[in-house]
């Protein structure tokens, strides 16, 4: 019996394996990084790599204090040892997109049976959002795997006291690896559930543990040296950057302009189609069996109150991100699949499904009627297509619910989904290539074999700085322009938007190298 579940569980974990490469690195390098996080960030990585310094972070030549350095430590290796390609700067993000996956099954066996559990796993991966993020060269993925690994350790060490010292050793170091990927919030996103669970069950004391003591100094004792370091070389530099206002401040101001209405994030909760139509179901059933005091699982209620305060938290924030609540979608992930195991009722199976039927219809006839906007209306045959392959996956899905195959259901949908992401990558991500205008100006400007001064005026294209391996010049007002441009004997080149070429043409001589949809890279005339 016990080997014949070892097999079983093997085999699950080898298909998510193979479905997570399929659904994350799977086409990865048909299409350039996107502006500007991705190539920001990749910037960073290479000139970490180009600097030799992996205590110091510089993004522009310029010190760069926005995030801790663990992603960075590893992406500069993997761009070293491996190449600085499109696919390479994706592959950390992938890999630990299929470990958070793998880290939802495990987690979901804690509720459900391997079945299910496996369901779970197979709904966070093809889920939009999970999906677009597992394939993005940013860090969102490394911090929900150490999210979901905190969460597992804790939830064993609640459940085996006896074992509280080891898993709070875990817990600790997977605590560290959080706050070295993203900050702070590492430890305070889980800090807060943890304490909000441990109030509602009345066991605060469960924290007054030496052991628990003893596991924070050594949480401290990996984490806090890179911050002394920064904090003695930078000084209030890196304070008032990285501990204050990207850290203190995201939640009670706004930081570079990124916010949003306070129904903000549950647009974003949209984006974890097709799965998203169960959620209201989820919390429906939670509630009743709160109200007939059937009382709630540990694990179910940990779940809830991990999804629930995040998602509070980071609405009640000033600076709003999408991916702020990416960690809430494994938990998501698993109380779905926890309803699918136990609702008996065909038609409340149905409804949702029905929802996702006519929510995909509209996705259709919006690509073929409506205003897709420039520059991608030229593309609305892809839109039409992807929004296609989702409605009729949906149809499907609808249709092997009616007939009672559930777990069929849920296989056919994620297999659907699939198709959208590989049509997504192959097709629709390389189709919209040739509308990359720093693209087209990486091209001209990577021929030039002297030595040349690069110049920006109200853009910012990291795009640029990553592919060329070229620090740009920043220019914010008309008379820098001048200055900077007149400061440096060598051929200069700038890019300006279109609309700015007036007032760049009252400043100083230039000729227009090229015009794309909203960028200019024009010659300053020395």
């Amino acid at each position: 019996m016990l080997s014949k579940l070892k097999s079983s569980l093997s085999w699950q974990i080898g298909i998510l394996i193979v479905a997570g490469f399929c659904f994350f690195l799977l086409g990865n390098n048909l299409y350039s990084l996107f502006d500007n996080s991705e190539t920001h960030y990749s910037t960073v990585s290479r000139e970490m790599a180009n600097t030799g310094d992996y205590l110091n972070l510089y993004f522009n030549g310029e010190n760069w204090y926005v995030h801790p350095p663990l992603y960075f430590w590893l992406n500069s290796t993997i761009g070293k040892l491996a190449g600085w390609t499109d696919s390479n700067m994706r592959l950390l993000e992938g890999i630990f997109g299929i470990l958070g996956v793998i880290a939802t099954y495990f987690l979901g066996l804690r509720l459900l049976n391997r079945e299910y559990a496996f369901i779970g796993a197979l709904i966070l991966m093809s889920s939009t959002y999970y999906t677009l993020m597992s394939r993005l060269a940013i860090f969102d993925t490394l911090l929900n795997f150490f999210m979901i690994m905190n969460v597992f350790v804790f939830l064993k060490a609640y459940d085996e006291p006896k074992k509280k010292g080891l898993y709070f050793f875990l817990f600790s170091l997977f605590c560290t690896l959080s706050v070295l990927t993203k900050g702070p919030i590492g430890l305070l996103q889980p800090g807060i559930a943890i304490v909000a669970f441990l109030a509602w069950k009345r066991d605060l004391k469960f924290l007054l543990d030496w052991r628990v003591g003893l596991n924070f100094l050594v949480f401290l004792g990996i984490t806090a040296p890179w911050y002394a370091h920064q904090l003695y070389w930078h000084g209030w530099d890196f304070f008032n950057i990285a501990l204050r206002d990207y850290t203190w401040y995201r939640f009670f101001g706004v930081v570079e302009n990124q916010t949003g209405p306070w129904y903000y994030y549950f647009l974003i909760l949209l984006t974890f189609l097709p799965w998203i139509s169960y959620l209201p179901s989820v919390i429906y059933e939670w509630v009743k069996a709160r109200k007939i005091n059937k009382g709630t699982n540990d694990t179910v209620l940990f779940f809830v109150l991990f999804i629930g305060l995040s998602f509070l938290f980071f609405s009640m924030a000033k600076t709003k991100l999408p991916n702020y609540i990416f960690s809430i979608f494994p938990f998501m992930s698993i109380l779905i699949a926890y309803y699918f195991s136990k609702v008996k009722s065909t038609l409340s199976l149905l409804i949702p499904a029905g929802v996702l039927v006519i929510f995909s219809g509209v996705l259709v006839l919006y690509a073929k009627f409506g205003d897709i906007g420039q520059p991608y209306a030229n593309e609305r045959s892809i839109f039409i297509l992807l929004f296609s392959i989702l409605s009729a996956s949906s149809v499907v899905f609808f249709v092997t619910l009616y007939l009672k195959r559930i777990q069929l259901a849920i296989y056919l949908l994620t297999a659907g989904m699939l198709a959208f992401i590989l049509v997504l990558a192959t097709v629709g991500f390389p189709a919209f290539e040739k509308y990359k205008d720093s693209k087209a100006f990486v091209a001209i400007l990577s021929k030039q074999e002297a030595p040349y001064q690069l110049m920006s005026y109200q853009v910012f294209s990291p795009y640029i700085m990553y592919y060329l391996n070229h620090h740009v010049q920043f220019a914010e007002t008309l008379n820098e322009v001048k200055t900077m441009s007149q400061a440096d004997p060598k051929p200069t080149f700038m890019i300006v938007y279109k609309w700015d070429l007036p007032a760049i043409q009252k400043t100083i001589p230039f000729t227009i190298v090229s015009t794309r949809t909203q960028q200019v890279l024009i010659e300053v005339k020395k």
